[in-house]
């Protein structure tokens, strides 16, 4: 194993010691953030983070800016000596899409050639626009680049490719080397459920994935997607601020449309801004059952539900698209499949057909548990 491999393995933080949440008594003050004005649109944690950063970035700016050699313009006059994103200094967001391993390697050299650790990029003249980005969001594909990417302590896309990704070797859901780990996937999907929470063919994916893209030595089990604020990275305000995205289906089959509600992680919290909701919870506490905003029982709060795979495995859930449960093969061999899964719910966290009231608790009823509290 390379000295950068030890180097940069993800933050074990499960509260646990696995993949399974526990149950833990309610921190103080613990409440439900309705994001309902622009003054309280963002959360005081991501607000800061963003803050501190742009704070740091003049000399980014300005090494950026001179090897640009833009014709009659004043860097010095550009970078101020107190810099505010998005009011004296561009707020900078990367959008990264989905499309499974093609959106992780196409993303990932993208990327690549944003950074400045890149000397070929840096030549070119594109290197230091990551740095100078202030947010960098995806889904699905992009979840999966983000994701491992972040857990890892932002190195090197090809870092990562040389330590955890490895992509030059053969590898697919049907090889041998695969279909083994599968019984261990399925057990750790039940350990979970055994400890009281509900579980998902994404809980079973997440093993998966985490074994693919998650830089532990345990294969991500006990890695949690807030685990991010304490790398280094993070805490010296020197990564873009990372956000994967989900989105819902009413009842598990509806389309998705324009004004389907889009779901955020983030290091510090889970939510959505969509009008019908319009609330945030601490990402540790994710998974506890609310009312009025506030816990349902002081002594029965949860804590390790956000597990980096199963985050990147909400994500980027395929098995609830109509069509895939058409023709999926739990049609074509419902006795295996049902065997194989002890009929463990095909959803996530998204869609959230299942979600509310069934497998994270959060909002049980979301106009009773959120909108009592205003």
């Amino acid at each position: 194993m390379s000295d950068h491999r030890r180097r940069d393995l993800a933050i074990e933080a499960s509260p646990s010691g696995g993949y399974e949440p526990i149950v833990v008594r309610c921190p103080a003050n613990f409440t439900i953030r309705v994001a309902g004005t622009d003054s309280d649109f963002l959360g005081q944690k991501e607000a800061d983070y963003i803050a501190q950063k742009a704070a740091k970035s003049t000399d980014l700016w300005q090494t950026y800016l001179a090897g640009v050699g833009l014709a009659d313009f004043d860097v010095a006059n550009f970078t101020t000596s107190n810099p505010v994103a998005g009011e004296t200094i561009p707020n900078i967001g990367i959008a990264m899409s989905g499309g499974g391993i093609r959106a992780l390697i196409g993303g990932a050299g993208i990327l690549d050639a944003f950074d400045n650790r890149n000397p070929e990029a840096v030549n070119a003249g594109t290197g230091g626009i990551l740095q100078l980005a202030n947010y960098i969001t995806g889904l699905s594909g992009g979840s999966w680049l983000l994701g491992s990417w972040a857990t890892s302590n932002f190195p090197r896309f090809t870092a990562l490719n040389q330590t955890v990704w490895r992509l030059t070797e053969p590898s697919s859901y049907t090889s041998w080397n695969s279909v083994k780990r599968y019984p261990k996937a399925i057990s750790q999907a039940k350990r979970k459920s055994k400890s009281g929470f509900p579980t998902s063919l994404v809980d079973v994916q997440s093993y998966i994935l985490s074994r693919h893209l998650i830089n532990d030595t345990h294969h991500g089990s006990k890695v949690l997607f807030s685990s991010i604020r304490n790398t280094t990275e993070y805490l010296n305000r020197q990564a873009p601020f990372p956000i994967l995205l989900c989105t819902s289906r009413v009842n598990g089959v509806s389309e998705i449309n324009s004004d389907t509600p889009i779901y955020e992680f983030n290091p510090e919290e889970f939510g959505v801004c969509h009008p019908t909701l319009k609330a945030f919870i601490p990402l540790e506490d994710l998974g506890s059952r609310m009312e009025a905003g506030k816990p349902a029982r002081e002594d029965s709060c949860v804590q390790g539900f956000d597990n980096a795979g199963f985050v990147i495995g909400a994500s980027s859930n395929v098995l609830s698209q109509p069509g895939f449960r058409k023709f999926s093969w739990k049609n074509i061999l419902p006795e295996a499949y049902d065997k194989i899964t002890n009929h463990i719910y095909d959803e996530a966290i998204v869609p959230v057909s299942r979600l509310l009231h069934k497998i994270v608790f959060l909002f049980p009823r979301p106009k009773s548990a959120v909108l009592k509290q205003k």
